[in-house]
């Protein structure tokens, strides 16, 4: 039996105690986005998942997930291995179908945006928080644009036939105070919008380009550095501002959405830290950096291979480190 949702209506539906989930689906409106933590700033903690859960066959890394969706799209939500305990899909949007216990089909509104969505189980004090992306189509591009928004053509033909270089189907809207929503505990929509601008603005969202930055912001923690999250100087760029910045290749991973450059800055300067603890902020310690994700790579077969680059200060801010989810391993 599916549970369809047209619109927001009731009252607040607060999370049940563990033990007390009345039933396997249940809309609930007064569910909220998980979004960036307001003063004092958030410290860095590894948020893994609370309990094994599979979304669309892949399992969720993390407390807080985002899923992307086109719009009507279904996605796969279940419980591996936890189907005698009791357990509840909520969303704010949308509709789901229960196939059983602990096995679930959401669809998605045919109105793109953020949706929010949890799945409880019994004796769990706290859910697992899905964020669902709910995208703009690339078919609904019009020369070049998404509802006025920039974002020009790619090449239509890819990269040595590799199909990681089709263009992506759809793209995420954020508007103006929606930076701040959650796709992983310690990274945000914001942090990987292009730098052309305007409001709304859109990035194409790679799940696999998140857990690595993930992984590897884990693994500069581990390494003895304190960091909340990383500074990300560029994630996704549009074709069309790729080009405006004189960027002249057309196969740019950041093009996809899955590539970032970011850099280590715990004090909020700008600049990359000292993480070789020289009293200098150079090319050694983006170096030291580019160790730590090299070791992410070899050692977590979760992880995405792709390219790993290092470069050297600019005008606007210290030395840094490139990274993508290409699929295979690539160095400069």
């Amino acid at each position: 039996m599916w549970l369809l949702i047209t619109g927001a209506a009731g009252g607040p539906a607060p999370f049940e105690r563990a033990g007390l989930i009345p039933g396997p689906v249940a809309w609930d409106p007064a569910l909220r986005l998980v979004r960036e933590p307001t003063l004092p700033p958030r410290a860095y903690h590894p948020d893994s998942a609370l309990f094994p859960l599979l979304v669309n066959g892949e399992y969720a890394r993390f407390e807080v997930i985002a899923v992307a969706a086109l719009p009507l799209g279904e996605v796969e939500i279940s419980l591996p291995a936890l189907t005698s305990r009791h357990a509840q899909l909520r969303f704010s949007r949308g509709r789901a179908r229960c196939l059983g216990s602990g096995h679930w089909i959401w669809t998605a509104p045919s109105r793109p945006g953020f949706v929010p969505a949890a799945v409880l189980l019994s004796g769990i004090a706290r859910p697992m928080r899905l964020q669902m992306l709910v995208l703009h189509p690339a078919s609904w591009i019009r020369k070049g644009a998404l509802h006025n928004y920039p974002i020009g053509r790619y090449n239509p033909v890819p990269l040595h036939g590799d199909p990681a270089y089709i263009p992506p189907i759809g793209y995420v809207e954020v508007c103006q105070g929606d930076e701040d929503i959650r796709l992983s505990p310690h990274f945000s929509a914001g942090q990987f919008l292009c730098k052309q601008g305007g409001h709304p603005n859109y990035f194409a969202y790679s799940a696999a380009l998140v857990n690595k930055l993930e992984a590897a912001l884990q693994a500069v923690n581990d390494s003895g550095f304190t960091v909340a999250t990383f500074q990300l100087i560029s994630g996704f760029r549009t074709p069309a501002y790729n080009a405006r910045i004189g960027n002249e290749t057309e196969y740019s991973r950041h093009l996809w959405g899955d590539a970032a450059d970011f850099l280590v800055d715990s004090d909020g300067d700008g600049i990359m830290d000292d993480l070789n603890h020289d009293g200098r902020i150079d090319m050694e310690d983006s170096r030291r950096l580019l160790e730590i994700v090299e070791g992410v790579e070899r050692c977590r077969p979760d992880v995405s291979r792709g390219g790993i680059g290092l470069y050297a200060p600019t005008p606007e801010h210290g030395p840094f480190v490139h990274l993508d989810t290409r699929g295979h391993a690539a160095r400069w």
